[in-house]
């Protein structure tokens, strides 16, 4: 149960950050502000929580996926699960040999980069 309310917790975290900042500094921010947030949010909340990581990022990645259905983004939300799983995946890694600041460095850097490739596919 700790893993499911820590993912919800994350996602709504997360929606309203990426809501506001967005806002405040436009879609470019999607390639790196939205990536890092994104990530310690979910990695540093399923580790205070002592959630399962991967598990979190995955339900995180169905909300967004939910979200991006609804928005009419078929694409993005195909692949939310996905790409949040394998964010959560290398984050899992990371954490285990390295600890926390570099599991999150390194699943923001994936993600960051994942988004710019997915960015560059639309244009």
């Amino acid at each position: 149960m700790p893993t499911i309310i820590t993912a919800l917790f994350a996602a709504s975290i997360a929606y309203v950050f990426n809501t506001l900042i967005i806002k405040k500094l436009g879609i470019s921010v999607l390639t790196d502000i939205v990536p890092i947030g994104e990530e310690f949010i979910k990695t540093f909340l399923a580790v205070k929580y002592n959630a399962h990581i991967i598990s979190v990022h995955l339900i995180f990645g169905t909300v967004e996926a939910l979200s991006d259905f609804y928005a009419g983004e078929k694409t993005a939300a195909g692949m939310s699960v996905i790409s949040h799983g394998l964010f959560g995946l290398l984050a899992v890694i990371v954490y285990n040999n390295f600890g926390l600041w570099w599991s999150i460095v390194s699943s923001a850097a994936f993600h960051m980069t994942y988004n710019r490739w997915m960015l560059s596919k639309v244009d």
